[in-house]
């Protein structure tokens, strides 16, 4: 499920989707639903790009003990992953993907689509208190 979100002169600027079954979706920005959309024209697949993490929302006691606004707090992360070498560990807090805010687990999986395997992303995270960065080339999302 789905549809085009417009913008005040009609222009399509993003489609949505469903997350899980229509309750929870986000939209797509449109330059980014064009680019899979070629892909598959041309390729039949789209390889997605991946971090080798898996990352939960913070509650909002989470959010007020690590004094944020949001971000997608790592839960774990794949051995030789490309976060694990970026040198991101469990309990950190990506706030921001490539300088753009990111207060969700869905803002950090639009973030990432926007990429290609192979492309140098720059995270930004909170650990400690403190605001660190780390720059992580994304892999294609094993199969499987």
């Amino acid at each position: 499920e789905g549809g085009p979100v417009v913008d005040a002169r009609g222009a399509v600027v993003a489609v949505t989707t469903s997350g899980d079954g229509g309750a929870h979706g986000y939209g797509v920005p449109v330059d980014l639903a064009r680019r899979v959309a070629l892909h598959l024209l041309a390729d039949g697949q789209v390889a997605h790009a991946w971090l080798g993490i898996t990352t939960v929302d913070l509650d909002a006691d989470q959010r007020e003990a690590l004094d944020v606004g949001g971000g997608a707090l790592a839960h774990s992360l794949v051995p030789g992953g490309p976060a694990e070498a970026a040198g991101l560990q469990p309990g950190d807090v990506i706030v921001g993907v490539d300088g753009q805010p990111v207060g969700s687990v869905s803002a950090l999986v639009v973030a990432l689509r926007r990429c290609e395997p192979g492309d140098e992303v720059r995270l930004s995270f909170r650990r400690d208190g403190a605001v660190h960065e780390a720059v992580a080339v994304v892999a294609p999302r094993p199969s499987g």
